[in-house]
């Protein structure tokens, strides 16, 4: 099947900002809010889950062990490697 020549131009035309992503937040900032450390709110998210009861949630992993065991491994090279580097 033959593709259309149309697609690649197409694709690259940015989207129209619709919806929520049409408000500046340019006044929020110009009186004063900042945004906060993205450590931070990872924290609290990371406290409130552990503040929950064991049984809140049911937790379940949807990787299988190899595949687990392969992400783990490239991660673990990652680090080894960064430590190298630096």
């Amino acid at each position: 099947m033959a593709q259309s020549s149309q697609a690649p131009e197409q694709l690259s035309k940015p989207l129209p900002r619709l919806g929520f992503f049409q408000l500046s937040s340019k006044k929020a900032f110009d009186s004063g809010w900042s945004q906060r450390p993205f450590t931070e709110t990872a924290l609290d998210y990371l406290w409130y889950f552990d503040s929950l009861e064991p049984n809140a949630f049911r937790w379940t992993d949807a990787l299988l062990p190899e595949v687990e065991s392969r992400v783990v491994k490239a991660w673990v090279d990652l680090q080894n490697k960064r430590r190298l580097d630096s």
